[in-house]
């Protein structure tokens, strides 16, 4: 089968506890996955990179909690998320 020519621009949305959109971008590669961050109104306030292997679950106020997958073991790996107050 041939690889496809085109993959949709999204790959998936979270909302976090804090209303803001996870924005998941589809990889480029294997070996990371790219969040971009926007609030509500549209801003775009950061972006993430997470190894490939890791799948994201949840996003706190203070925290990202994923499943990374490497063959057949999988463990859960939470990482910490620190926020600037500044609002836009």
């Amino acid at each position: 089968m041939d690889a496809p020519e085109w993959q949709p621009a999204i790959k998936r949305v979270i909302v976090d506890s804090e209303e803001l959109l996870w924005v998941e971008s589809p990889a480029s590669d294997e070996f990371r996955t790219k969040f971009m961050i926007i609030r509500p109104n549209g801003v775009r306030i950061g972006e993430v990179e997470l190894p490939g292997t890791v799948t994201v679950t949840e996003i706190g106020e203070t925290h990202m909690v994923g499943v990374r997958a490497e063959g057949r073991d999988a463990s859960v790996v939470v990482y910490r998320i620190r926020r600037n107050s500044q609002k836009q």
